[in-house]
């Protein structure tokens, strides 16, 4: 995985710093030696030099930043469970998105309806075996009695369902799935079917015994944020790609709407394991954002994964970060926060990269005791470490909202003060 291989770079910067470091004494040693230094001069360079390196900014500041920035996103519902993928989420160059659940809220409803009542009241009782949000919806639309039992009852991932009611076999999914299973489909039900997708409706079909006995159409909204998420998204340059087990014209009505250029409907988990592993081998950083056990594949392949609240148990043990409440307000959130501690942590590089050339440098030349360099390295780490604890990381979103305010004010007082000048 992409963080996996983040911790291991740091690792090994981390040897390659020591080498260059002990590198550096002992060419200092021979310089010394050759200008006629004597062994208790040499012995102070070689001292001084060794005790003033510090590879802080690798060693205790970014585990620090990293630790403290997840800690204070738990609080905040956001849950990370490799602190280290924070950079990922930094900088994805793909982000890909389940669509119901994950863009929709998931509170789907029967919008239109066609055919057999009898059919649809057994489709409700096998719906509520599963534990998908089209199947709470059609479970929730219908009277059934509940002394029906279901026998042989199985999920099939980004099909359906089916099982035994009745001594009949009771079929509910996708058009593609029941279209192909049924040995009779009434022309009118297929293109009630096709009429509701086209409409940007969830066609869902019913059949009983190899017969198409219904259509159903369910719609959903979009969660509050999606608009804002996406368009910050494409903004920062970042390809935004739809990937959805609803029908294809579902799918790219969502995505129109949204201004996703990308969009594939009708994905199996199968199909979407294969695109992420598709973009993950071009060398890209995929962002995978899902909520459903479809989705819990592709999540694990991707470079980090995202599980929206209220997903499925199989979504948030394959994700990298789950969700608890927010919604896609979170998601923005928590790209951004990655982006501020990425920051930081370049801050950090940067000037443990100047101390160490500074301190280095002086301590070959001569100018630095080994009780000087004793006193400095210290206060450079605890700099480094009080930096980082001052950082303000998954701050609560009104105290936020008040500083961006504060910040804005300062700037308009600014503006004007100098115009007055």
């Amino acid at each position: 995985r992409e963080h996996a291989q983040a911790r291991q770079r740091v690792d090994a910067m981390g040897g390659v710093f020591v080498a260059c470091v002990l590198g550096a004494a002992c060419l200092g040693a021979l310089v010394w030696l050759g200008l006629g230094a004597g062994v208790e001069q040499v012995s102070r360079v070689v001292i001084a030099t060794l005790v003033i390196a510090c590879p802080c900014a690798l060693s205790m500041a970014t585990p620090l930043a990293l630790a403290l920035a997840s800690a204070k996103a738990a609080r905040q519902g956001i849950f990370i469970k490799h602190d280290d993928v924070l950079p990922v989420l930094a900088s994805p160059q793909v982000m890909i998105f389940d669509k119901t659940g994950t863009l929709t809220r998931g509170e789907l409803g029967v919008a239109r309806m066609q055919g057999d009542a009898r059919a649809m009241a057994r489709a409700a009782r096998l719906e509520r075996q599963s534990m998908h949000p089209l199947a709470h919806a059609i479970a929730c639309a219908f009277e059934h009695d509940e002394r029906e039992r279901v026998r042989a009852f199985e999920d099939i991932p980004g099909a359906g369902v089916q099982g035994m009611i009745g001594g009949e076999l009771v079929q509910v999914g996708s058009p593609a799935w029941v279209l192909a299973v049924v040995s009779s489909a009434p022309a009118s039900l297929v293109r009630a079917s096709r009429e509701g997708a086209r409409a940007g409706l969830t066609p869902v079909c019913v059949a009983v015994d190899g017969k198409l006995e219904a259509v159903l159409h369910l719609e959903d909204r979009l969660r509050e944020g999606a608009h804002a998420l996406i368009e910050s998204l494409q903004e920062a340059g970042v390809r935004v790609v739809l990937l959805s087990g609803d029908h294809a014209q579902v799918a790219a009505a969502c995505a129109s709407t949204l201004g996703i250029m990308e969009a594939h409907g009708g994905m199996t988990p199968q199909d979407k394991l294969e695109r992420v592993l598709a973009l993950t081998r071009q060398g890209l950083r995929v962002v995978m954002c899902g909520d459903g056990v479809n989705d819990a594949d592709a999540m694990q392949a991707a470079s980090a994964s995202i599980a929206m609240d209220g997903g499925t148990r199989a979504s948030v043990v394959a994700a990298d970060v789950f969700l608890t409440r927010g919604g896609l307000g979170q998601v923005k959130r928590l790209l951004r926060e990655s982006r501020r501690v990425e920051r930081m942590l370049e801050r950090h590089m940067r000037w443990a990269i100047l101390y160490n050339m500074v301190g280095v440098g002086l301590a070959l030349g001569g100018l630095i005791s080994p009780l000087l360099a004793a006193i400095v390295m210290p206060l450079s780490s605890a700099g480094l470490v009080l930096s980082t604890l001052a950082h303000r990381f998954f701050e609560p979103p009104q105290q936020a909202q008040q500083e961006e305010e504060v910040r804005a004010s300062s700037q308009r007082l600014g503006a004007t003060t100098g115009g007055a000048v």
